[in-house]
């Protein structure tokens, strides 16, 4: 996962310890700003609408957790990774509408 999505314009720093991994969404890698909380809900929503389900964190609500279960499979490890690429591609290309997640709107 990590490897895959260092590539993605909005991840920035990326951990793992274990099967605990998790991701931090930026506006810019160069300024590290977090992404609104807004926008990295409208991409969990992405990623539910495609069955996978991550918890949010950080100090700013910018990242996300990923916690498979012990019995994933390699199936499951590469469709989660087939979808996380292409929501995060969504993103980036603004396929996603996020206004419908700002609560300034």
């Amino acid at each position: 996962i990590m490897n895959n999505s260092r590539d993605q314009a909005v991840v920035s720093t990326q951990s793992t310890g274990g099967l605990f991994m998790a991701m931090e969404f930026v506006t810019d890698k160069t300024t590290n700003n977090p992404l609104p909380v807004y926008m990295v809900q409208a991409i969990m929503e992405e990623l539910k609408d495609r069955r996978l389900i991550f918890g949010r964190g950080g100090l700013f609500g910018n990242c996300i957790r990923i916690q498979p279960p012990m019995c994933v499979s390699e199936e499951d490890a590469e469709y989660t990774l087939a979808m996380m690429d292409e929501v995060f591609t969504e993103f980036s290309e603004g396929k996603i509408d996020v206004e419908a997640f700002n609560p300034n709107k």
